[in-house]
């Protein structure tokens, strides 16, 4: 059973763009740019506005900008129907 489900994903016909499109979309763009974005952001950025009195992070650039990107990387998650729904 377990066999014959995996040799049926192996098969499948799935175009190149398909493929190119999961590998930006979920591995690198999800997986790898999004958490450097917000280490870089929390990590660096902010505690070095700390040293510099002149500098000011507004509120949307704090709060609503991260928190986009969390939304937006869970929205964005694919949900593929189970092959009992299919």
């Amino acid at each position: 059973m377990v066999l014959t489900n995996y040799l049926s994903i192996l098969m499948q016909k799935v175009t190149l763009w398909k493929k190119i499109h999961v590998i930006y979309s979920f591995f690198l763009v999800r997986k790898i740019i999004a958490h450097i974005v917000t280490f870089v952001f929390y990590c660096i950025v902010i505690p070095a506005t700390v040293l510099v009195p002149e500098v000011e992070i507004p509120k949307w650039g704090s709060v609503y900008i991260p928190t986009m990107i969390t939304l937006l990387n869970a929205v964005g998650t694919p949900r593929y129907p189970s092959s009992k729904e299919v």
